[in-house]
């Protein structure tokens, strides 16, 4: 706080002294104001040098590389084949059919006969029990008493008109109740059935028995044999032969041009300085400090 409170107290006392200074000298620039303006008016204006940035144009150099395309003759040699005929000699084996007698072993099939006994079935009739089950119907009814109605003695002679309501009379009477029911039982009895009994009986039987004999028998069979043949072939022959293609080859070609760019500097630059301000400031009796004050008067 006190380093600003001097800072502060300085800045006030040179202020003073500036204006004290403006003060005693606005009398002597009053006695010199018209001199001064005669002065400015035939006087030629001022100038001075200031540094300005301003995008000025460069000129470089630049080395470009382009390529173009040229087709040139190349030979080149290939080869073709040419087929020639050529009769050559190879040996062959062949084959002809030929009559061969050989010996081969054969089996003879013969027949005796012999007795055998043999055992064959015969069918048979037989008598077996079977149990089956057997539904039959039984009256289970039972004898019950019934009144029923007797006849006169003129019923009998005259028949129903001879007789009156008076002389009929009622007896009982047993009467049986009949009362069926199912009942199931089961119940053997005897099935006649066919059986198949073994029996033996003496046969006469032809079996067969076999002998080897050697016999010869002519056979034909393939046998080899070697012979020469004469036979035509092409045989491959490799020409060279020289031909001719246009071949692409990609030349680079380097040129030098010129380029102009845009390049950022500090330019010197002289312009002109109107002092239009000392009349003014005289006339108002103010300078030093507040000298820029009039400076929007003489625009």
């Amino acid at each position: 706080m006190l380093k600003f409170f001097l800072k502060a107290k300085a800045l006030v006392l040179g202020v003073s002294l500036v204006l004290a200074n403006g003060v005693s000298t606005a009398a002597e620039k009053d006695s010199q104001a018209p001199k001064a303006q005669a002065a400015v008016k035939g006087q030629a204006p001022t100038t001075r040098t200031v540094r300005v940035k301003e995008w000025v144009p460069e000129t470089y150099s630049k080395n470009i590389t382009s390529y173009h395309t040229e087709y040139e003759d190349q030979e080149y040699t290939s080869y073709k084949c040419e087929y020639t005929p050529v009769t050559k000699v190879r040996t062959v084996t062949k084959y002809r059919s030929e009559k061969v007698m050989e010996e081969r072993v054969i089996r003879k099939c013969h027949y005796e006969t012999v007795c055998e006994e043999k055992t064959y079935y015969k069918p048979q009739l037989v008598c077996k029990p079977v149990t089956k089950t057997v539904c039959k119907n039984v009256d289970c009814g039972q004898y019950e008493c019934v009144e029923v109605p007797t006849l006169c003695q003129a019923i009998k002679d005259h028949g129903p008109k001879g007789c009156d309501d008076g002389c009929r009379s009622t007896k009982m009477k047993k009467v049986w109740v009949p009362n069926i029911v199912t009942e199931t039982e089961e119940v053997t009895c005897n099935k006649v059935c066919m059986e198949m009994v073994p029996c033996t009986k003496m046969v006469k039987v032809r079996k067969p028995y076999y002998t080897e004999h050697t016999v010869n028998v002519c056979v034909r069979r393939m046998v080899p044999y070697t012979c020469e043949q004469e036979y035509t072939c092409m045989e491959v022959n490799r020409v060279p032969v020289t031909c001719v293609r246009r071949v692409a080859k990609c030349i680079p070609t380097t040129e030098t041009i010129e380029c102009t760019r845009m390049v950022c500097r500090e330019v010197e630059k002289e312009v002109e300085i109107n002092d239009c301000c000392v009349a003014p400031c005289r006339e108002k009796r103010f300078g030093g400090l507040f000298h820029r004050v009039c400076r929007p008067a003489c625009e």
